[in-house]
This record gives structure tokens, C-alpha cells and sequence, in this order.
């Protein structure tokens, strides 16, 4: 607390993690709380981006940020219905895995994309629903969408055989090489702003789009 005084700033901007530090926080400057797990992440990181364009003077880039990030958004979700595919977002973490759907972390993929869900029952929670690999075989989804918390954090490095087992490469997604590791600096640690959303949305994208 020392130190951020120490800086005198004119905001501070702080994520969930922090919100315990609110009212101390408020004593040294505004405080701006960015919500990166709101249920609608897209709408938020878009008034996120808005608000800070006019803090900063810069509301027309700003604007054109929103701007390509709905052409984007538009055009992801425009190949997903029309490919008919059904996808799984998992999260891996030291050989436990869990899913997550719509209305989730990363629920991005289902709410704001378009991507029809494999399985509609998920439970929505900070930690997702913990499943099998069993239940991966079972469900057989087209596409699996990873993202590998250990690498996110540190623990371990970029694994591409993180799912590399009899019983998830005998689905759909395996057999038609659409097993797609997510950026998990970007899924993980720093959704939300122009640049990570914008990656976000292209990785999805990249799995709808012909690679021919």
C-alpha cells in the first residue's frame, strides 16, 4: 500500500483478485474495478475499453476497437453456426480436468461466439465441473478447446500431448486434429483487454476457419 502512494496515481485499475483492497485502495486515488468474470464478458470488456478511452482522451480509437472487435465477433460466430460443430472448453491442471460452459470463465466461447455446446448440462462455477476422461470419450465432441492452467502459472511447460490419451483420442476432435491448446497466459491470467480479446477471438476462429 506504501508503494502504490508512493506513485501517486490519478486511478488505480484493479481486477476481482483485488477487490478486498477497495476501500484502502480508494484512499489513495479512484479505483476502477474490471470485472473479468461478469457473465457477460464481451459487453463488459467493451465498457471497460470504452471508459478507458475517454480517461485516457482517446475515445475514437476506442471506438474503433469496439468496432473490430465486433467485426470479429461477428464473423467467428457466423462460421461456428454454420459449421454445425459442437465444442468442449476444458481446463487441465496437473492431470485433472475440468468443464466449463456457458455462462463460465470462459463461457466467451458459447455466449459470445456462438459456439454450440457439447454437452448443455455443465455446472457453472469458479472451478468448473470436474470430469473424466471417460466423460470426454463419452461425450465426443468436434472440437476441444484447451486451456492448461499449469502452464499459465508457471508449473510446467507448453504440453501439446496434455490430452494425449486412448480415451480422448478415440473422439471426434482427436481423429480430426481439433484438439486446440488455448494461449494460456491470455484464457487464464488476462482476458479482457483489446489485444488478449482480440487473441482470444482469433483462436477461435482459427477453429472454424478451412485450412486448405
Amino acid at each position: 500500500m506504501e508503494t502504490i502512494n508512493a506513485f501517486k496515481p490519478d486511478l488505480i485499475i484493479i481486477s476481482g483478485r483485488q477487490q478486498d483492497y477497495y476501500q484502502k485502495l480508494s484512499s489513495i486515488a479512484p479505483v476502477y474495478l474490471v470485472d473479468i468474470l461478469a457473465k457477460d464478458q464481451l459487453g463488459e470488456a467493451k465498457k471497460n475499453i470504452r471508459l478507458l478511452g475517454d480517461v485516457f482522451g482517446v475515445p475514437e480509437k476506442a471506438a474503433e476497437a469496439v468496432k473490430n472487435i465486433d467485426e470479429a465477433v461477428t464473423r467467428t460466430k457466423d462460421k461456428a453456426q454454420a459449421s454445425g460443430k459442437k465444442a468442449l472448453v476444458l481446463l487441465t491442471n496437473d492431470g485433472k480436468v475440468s468443464a466449463y460452459g456457458s455462462g463460465s470463465r470462459f463461457g466467451l466461447v458459447h455466449d459470445a461466439l456462438g459456439v454450440a455446446q457439447a454437452d448443455k448440462n455443465i455446472k457453472v462455477g469458479v472451478h468448473g465441473q470436474q470430469v473424466t476422461y471417460e466423460y470426454v470419450a463419452m461425450l465426443n465432441p468436434d472440437i476441444i478447446f484447451v486451456v492448461d492452467r499449469s502452464v499459465a502459472i508457471g508449473r510446467s511447460a507448453k504440453n501439446p500431448n496434455v490430452l494425449n490419451n486412448v480415451l480422448v483420442n478415440k473422439t471426434k476432435a482427436a481423429k480430426n486434429g481439433a484438439i486446440i491448446l488455448l494461449d494460456p497466459q491470455v484464457w487464464y491470467l488476462s482476458g479482457g483487454g483489446i489485444i488478449s480479446l482480440n487473441k482470444m477471438i482469433s483462436e477461435v476462429e482459427a477453429a472454424f476457419t478451412d485450412k486448405k
